[in-house]
C-alpha cells in the first residue's frame, strides 16, 4: 500500500530521495523548507522529475536559503506545488506551527482539490 512521505529540512532531501527510489510507493510528497542538495543532485532532480505523484514543497518567506532551489524543484518537477509559509524561516514548523500543520493536513486530506482551493493558509491573514 502507498504511503504519503513528509519530510523537513534534512528530512526533505530524505523524503525526496525515497520518494525518487519507490515512487509506487508513495502516495503524496511533503518537502518543507528543502535543502540546497536537493537542487544540486542533478540525478535525484532526474528521478522526481519521473514522479507523478503529487508533491507540496513549503518555503519560508524569511527563508535563508536561495530561492532559486525551489523554484528550480517546481520548474523540474511538474507535480510539484509550491506554497510559501508567510513570516517564517528554514525551521517552518517552528516559526509557524499551526500554518504548515494546516498546509500539511490539508494537502495530505484533499490532494487534487488542495491545489485547486488552497484558500489563505500560506498568506499573512
Amino acid at each position: 500500500a502507498a504511503c504519503d512521505v513528509v519530510g523537513a529540512g534534512a528530512g526533505a532531501l530524505a523524503a525526496a530521495r525515497l520518494t525518487g527510489a519507490a515512487a509506487a510507493l508513495v502516495e503524496h510528497v511533503v518537502l518543507a523548507a528543502p535543502p540546497v542538495e536537493l537542487t544540486d543532485d542533478e540525478e535525484l532532480l532526474g528521478a522526481l522529475a519521473r514522479v507523478e505523484r503529487l508533491m507540496l514543497v513549503l518555503q519560508g518567506t524569511r527563508s535563508s536559503r536561495p530561492a532559486a532551489g525551489v523554484h528550480e524543484l517546481r520548474r523540474r518537477v511538474r507535480s510539484a506545488f509550491l506554497v510559501y509559509v508567510w513570516d517564517a524561516g528554514d525551521a517552518l514548523e517552528a516559526d509557524q506551527p499551526a500554518r504548515v500543520l494546516a498546509l500539511i493536513d490539508g494537502f495530505l486530506k484533499r490532494s487534487e482539490s488542495f491545489i485547486v482551493n488552497w484558500g489563505t493558509l500560506a498568506v499573512n491573514p
